[in-house]
């Protein structure tokens, strides 16, 4: 996009498409819950929801930078945000997030050895990340027993 509308809370920008002259919104998520496998990011994912002041993506691991990026288009990345989108429409104040903890230690997938932070950081410059850790012992048990 060109640039986001700061009436948003999130990275928003209107596209045109053939079916809409005024063009469609589409939506990125502003919070990003980055972390490590078995350190409770499911559990951390629904608390946050559970806030009025935001949604989700219609699945919460969506790996898109880190392991789809190069298979999938943005489009389709767009697409699972497209619900929240359309809250995000009549409730401009509301954040979406990405639950897709890979963001923060898998970036062997992408193009020319591209770095993920440096491409989320140029892509999406206003973003906030949680990041969710654990013990290590404990967390390659429980990893090892999953």
């Amino acid at each position: 996009p060109g640039g986001f509308i700061e009436s948003f809370r999130n990275q928003c920008w209107y596209q045109i498409t053939q079916n809409a002259n005024n063009g469609s919104l589409s939506c990125v998520p502003k919070v990003f819950l980055a972390g490590f496998p078995k350190c409770g990011s499911t559990q951390l994912y629904q608390m946050i929801l559970k806030s009025e002041e935001v949604v989700g993506g219609s699945i919460k691991e969506l790996h898109w930078w880190t392991r789809n990026i190069q298979n999938d288009t943005t489009q389709l990345y767009l697409s699972y945000f497209s619900l929240a989108t359309d809250v995000i429409r009549l409730h401009p104040n509301m954040l979406a997030v990405d639950g897709s903890q890979s963001t923060i230690w898998e970036t062997g997938y992408t193009q020319n050895t591209c770095d993920i932070p440096r491409l989320m950081s140029t892509f999406l410059p206003d973003a906030k990340y949680i990041l969710i850790m654990r013990e290590p012992v404990s967390r390659l048990y429980s990893d090892f027993l999953y």
